[in-house]
Parts: C-alpha cells; structure tokens; sequence
C-alpha cells in the first residue's frame, strides 16, 4: 500500500492476524487504527513518510515485530510500553519530532 494516497487506514486491517509485512511508506496517514495490535503475525511494518504523530497503545501487542519504521512522521514520543516489543531487532525513528524516548 505504499505510494498512495491514503489518509485513512481501515481498521479492519485488523483482521489480517497472519500479515506478515505492512508496508505504508509515502502516504498521508496522521494515524495507525488500535486494530493494527491484532495483527500477531506481524514482522515488518514501514510507516515512514506520512503524518504520523502517535503510536496507538495497541503496538504493544506487535509481539512478533522484528523491524518497525516510522521515519519523517511527526512523532513526540513513543507508548512506554513499545519496550515490551522484545523480538524487535530493528528501529527506525529519524526524521520526526520526538522529545523523548521511555526509559
């Protein structure tokens, strides 16, 4: 779904539960749908180049998530619980407007 125009992501993506790649670079997406945490097979998600300024709670249950990228967003900070994301092994933050990161 990259390189379009969205600004919505339907939250029945939600029912995707065996993706395994999401890939929403270069869109115009201010947001992620809390439904996206029901996706437990995921293990790459790019959300890079859109508007994205907040994570929902929801990321927390990525729990098979290796690589997240959400560069040049409009992201202030992270959930505290993204530390939960154990399995993930690659990070990708530049390009955004974060003030802090959980500790």
């Amino acid at each position: 779904m990259e390189q379009n125009k969205l600004t919505i992501l339907t939250p029945l993506i939600g029912n995707l539960v065996e993706l395994r790649i999401l890939d929403l670079s270069e869109n115009s997406l201010s947001s992620l749908p809390r439904t996206i945490g029901n996706l437990s097979s995921l293990r790459d998600l790019r959300a890079d180049k859109n508007q994205i300024s907040s994570l929902p709670p929801s990321a927390k249950d990525l729990l098979e998530l290796r690589s997240l990228s959400i560069t040049s967003n409009q992201l202030k900070n992270l959930p505290e619980d993204i530390v939960q994301l154990t399995r993930l092994q690659r990070l990708c933050l530049s390009e955004n407007s974060l003030l802090s990161l959980p500790v």
